[in-house]
């Protein structure tokens, strides 16, 4: 199920970083991986990686492909490791897992294809000094987590499996050689048994690793199971010993992961993430949102009246007016959330049929709600309102700026409380310049109708306070690209006879109607958007 990052990034949803190196080790991993959702494995895409999400054994894990083999390469170990890394800051550890070569398949202590190598010690093999008569190793060797080593070392005492030969084949922890090379040549392969004689296999991701998480300060460990032996014939049987060493390397790990003790000093007193994704239900909550807060942000669909707004905030305040449902309470929410600006909000939406001194009094409710003091029971006037509100903004907002929003102003044109609302507001600021050396107060309103032709010559100075703004409604352009990013978003199918543009215009160019007719259609598992399935939900 594919999942927005926004959804999940600030959230604790694993434990665990799983790395490969090749499609055949991540498909070892998915064959085992469980979900953590009803949906499925969730996928996430971000900064070019792609990532799955789920479980393994008792632990939530993260999952990531590198796009190339090696460490340092663009798309390399190195930078897969890091970038994942601070992408889920919330792991505690990283596992790379997947496939190597083997140094002995012969002797006293002859390996086997499927062995598994869990890396107590890595030799980076690439610093060399070549003279013209010898090549001089000269990389120290780097050290994995001792907790992470110390639990595989457990798991693999009582762990076996069985190879592509059915073969029955073990644990070794034991030093690992790392390079760039993709070794397949037996005289190299010895050449490297020779300058590390403890180390009993080879790969060419772990340098990557362990210098990612140890700039990251993050634990780490290389485990990988032995698919060949380096020695020119790696070709044959290629893929199905490949499947079968990342499938043995990834059944290690299940046992590990299986255990409930497992690394608690490394969780550091943390109990284990127990995150399970809800589905569509949450992120259909932030995807169609109504009201803004700042998790919303990535499914905001900025215009470039938003970006008027930003210069209009800061020199004045501002009063939006516009027609219902085009957007006026998300974009002042969102100026003043995403730009951080301290503002207490008003919501006059419970307002409707009271007097514009009702209303004042509301507003001085509001803020005795914002700062935590009870409200006098004697204000029952205009004049009373306005002292005590200068009262509470000196007390509490002395040398300070405040954005006073008030929103959902509910008066039209026909009311003639709009009028002796607008007469007495134009009072409230002028009263409130009084103090505002004391206090920077700057005001965010928002109306259907336009306050302009009801303020009198004498009142022009509001202008200098604050800017009146019509919101236009959403064109065309604008609505299509809401309607593409929605349907992104919530995995939505549309009937080719019914066509985005023709959706809009049913639902009149207002995002409010957009989303809210989309909403319906998922609550209802409607997944497949036809012209019947609009008409029937409007209805």
């Amino acid at each position: 199920m594919l999942v927005h990052y926004s959804i999940l990034q600030s959230q604790r949803i694993a434990d665990f970083l799983i790395v490969t190196a090749t499609k055949r080790e991540t498909n070892a991993l998915l064959n085992i991986m469980e979900p953590i959702s009803d949906m499925g494995i969730l996928e996430v895409s971000f900064n070019g990686l792609n990532y799955n999400i789920g479980k393994l054994g008792l632990y939530n894990i993260i999952h990531c492909q590198c796009s190339n083999m090696g460490a340092v390469s663009p798309g390399a170990s190195l930078v897969t490791v890091d970038e994942a890394i601070k992408v889920w800051p919330c792991v505690k550890g990283v596992i790379m897992v997947g496939i190597a070569f083997g140094m002995y398949p012969v002797g006293e202590n002859a390996q086997k294809y499927g062995t598994v190598l869990v890396c107590e010690k890595l030799y980076p093999y690439e610093s060399q000094r070549v003279s013209s008569s010898s090549v001089e190793y000269r990389s120290s060797p780097v050290l994995p987590d001792d907790y992470l080593l110390a639990a595989f070392r457990k798991a693999s005492i009582n762990w076996e499996g069985n190879n592509y030969q059915n073969e029955c084949v073990k644990v070794e922890v034991c030093p690992i050689v790392t390079g760039e090379k993709l070794v397949d040549r037996l005289e190299y392969r010895e050449e490297l048994a020779r300058e590390y004689p403890d180390a009993r296999g080879g790969e060419m991701e772990g340098q990557g690793l362990a210098t990612a998480c140890e700039r990251l300060k993050k634990p780490w460990i290389l485990v990988k199971s032995i698919c060949d032996f380096a020695d020119g014939n790696k070709g044959e049987n290629k893929h199905e010993k490949q499947d079968s060493a990342a499938n043995l390397a990834f059944s290690l790990c299940r046992k590990v992961f299986e255990s409930e003790d497992f690394l608690k000093d490394l969780l550091q007193g943390e109990e284990r993430c127990v995150f399970t994704f809800a589905g569509n239900a949450y992120e259909r909550k932030l995807v169609l949102f109504r009201g803004y807060n700042i998790k919303c942000e990535p499914f905001y669909l900025q215009r470039e009246f938003d970006k008027c707004l930003v210069e209009i905030i800061r020199t004045h305040g501002c009063w939006l007016y516009g027609t219902s449902g085009v957007g006026k309470s998300v974009a002042l929410s969102r100026l003043l959330v995403f730009n951080e600006i301290p503002f207490i909000s008003i919501d006059l939406s419970t307002c409707v049929g009271t007097s514009a001194e009702d209303m004042f009094i509301a507003i001085y409710e509001s803020i005795c709600e914002k700062v935590g003091e009870p409200p006098l029971q004697t204000i029952c006037s205009f004049r009373c309102c306005v002292r005590e509100i200068m009262a509470l903004l000196e007390k509490y907002y002395a040398g300070k700026n405040i954005v006073l929003f008030i929103d959902e102003i509910p008066l039209d044109a026909d009311d003639t409380n709009f009028c002796k609302f607008i007469d007495e507001f134009v009072a409230f600021i002028i009263s409130l310049g009084q103090c505002q050396y004391k206090v920077d107060v700057k005001f965010v309103l928002s109306s259907l109708e336009s306050p302009a032709s009801y303020l009198h010559r004498f009142q022009e100075k509001l202008m200098s306070f604050l800017k009146v703004v019509h919101m236009y409604d959403w064109t065309d352009e604008e609505c299509l690209s809401l309607v593409e990013m929605l349907t992104n978003m919530l995995g939505l199918k549309w009937d080719d006879d019914y066509k985005h543009i023709d959706y809009i215009r049913e639902m009149g160019n207002s995002p409010r109607k957009i989303k809210d007719v989309l909403n319906q259609a998922l609550a209802t598992d409607r997944m497949y958007i036809t012209y019947d399935v609009v008409k029937k939900l409007l209805h």
